[in-house]
């Protein structure tokens, strides 16, 4: 069966300006014996249905065009497929076989998002590609710690290269919506005063849409969080029932380090952290805070990764820890001193880290 993808955008200029009627229908069929659950989500409000027959509809108002996802789970061996794409106002008509989803072509009366969003992919994904192929390069068995830090400072440069790409891409489109979600999606870790700036270079009709909004709550949050404060209070509860708050810490230096088995730098900064673990395991509380992770991946990446400081599951806990401490991009590593105030927070996997760490212990006589 020939897979269509037919986007129909309705549009009104006003003064030479593109208004869009608010309403999204997106009507389609995926084709498949199994009983699917289909989600359409925003990356913030997600809409979820049963399908027995494979049609679906969904409904969405919206103020700009947004890149939305449409993912069909099948409900026996939750086996799934997922297409992406930029979005305005109008009229979605999906036609797949469920295995061809993904290449499935979209084809839209109004293309000037969705081309926008494939030429930031064209730039950005194949340094997507080589840094997972130098991450799979470096754990091959037999390789020595002098192959491995050679490769972890390939990785850094590779992630250096993709923060330049989406900089440069997010000046480029300050104009149109993409440039917005970039901004709020690929440039986190980056000094906040230079976000700041980069967001006062964006159409004023773009400056509340729902990327810079994220990115203006993400800068308040951030700033109620700062180095030289108290740290939150908490409590962590591990897998065999042993319990730790804050207070449990104090007279050591503490390192929380929020990670994720699904996150590529996370695991790519492990070897690191293990020979931080230990060089100075008897002097700073490590504590690993996996988030966002399903159990049983978490646990095959302690396994697999061989971690042997304190690991804690996110979800597991009372209270969401990256709520608490405003974690927004992975991994983020907070070192918490003796006396409970937050000495530094580090977005993202750098040698600054661990250059801070050496720091203060030449500092302690």
């Amino acid at each position: 069966m020939k897979k269509l993808f037919i986007l129909t955008m309705i549009l009104q200029c006003i003064m030479g300006r593109e208004i869009f009627a608010q309403s999204l229908n997106v009507k389609g069929k995926i084709h498949t014996n199994d009983s699917l659950m289909i989600l359409f989500g925003d990356g913030i409000k997600i809409d979820t249905l049963m399908s027995t027959n494979g049609d679906f509809y969904f409904q969405r108002d919206m103020k700009h065009p947004e890149l939305v996802t449409i993912v069909a789970i099948k409900t026996k061996s939750n086996e799934y497929v997922k297409k992406d794409f930029f979005i305005g106002d109008g009229e979605v008509h999906f036609n797949s076989e469920f295995d061809e989803v993904n290449s499935t072509n979209v084809e839209m009366t109004d293309r000037k998002a969705q081309i926008k969003y494939n030429e930031f992919k064209s730039r950005f994904n194949p340094l997507v590609k080589m840094a997972r192929s130098v991450i799979d390069s470096s754990y091959v068995e037999g390789k020595t710690d002098v192959e491995q830090k050679i490769y972890k400072k390939l990785y850094d440069r590779i992630v250096d290269i993709q923060k330049e790409v989406a900089k440069e891409f997010v000046f480029e489109n300050t104009d149109n919506i993409v440039g917005a979600f970039i901004l709020a999606n690929y440039l986190q870790g980056i000094d906040n005063k230079e976000i700041e700036n980069i967001i006062n270079l964006f159409d004023h009709d773009l400056l509340n849409s729902k990327y810079l909004t994220k990115v203006n709550d993400r800068l308040k949050m951030e700033a109620h969080l700062e180095e030289g404060l108290i740290a939150p209070d908490f409590n962590l509860k591990s897998e065999n029932g042993q319990q730790i708050n804050a207070k449990d810490l104090l007279g050591k230096h503490t390192v929380l380090d929020f990670w994720g088995s699904w996150c590529a730098p996370c695991i790519a900064g492990m070897p690191k952290m293990k020979e931080y673990f230990q060089k100075y395991g008897d002097k700073i509380n490590f504590i690993g805070i996996a988030c966002k992770d399903e159990e049983v991946n978490w646990r095959s990446a302690i396994i697999e990764n061989q971690l042997s400081w304190s690991q804690y599951l996110n979800s597991s806990q009372k209270e969401d820890l990256t709520h608490k401490f405003q974690i927004t991009a992975f991994p983020t590593k907070i070192i918490i001193d003796p006396d409970g105030n937050i000495l530094k927070i580090f977005i993202g996997e750098t040698e600054d880290f661990y250059n801070h760490i050496d720091q203060i212990f030449s500092n302690i006589k």
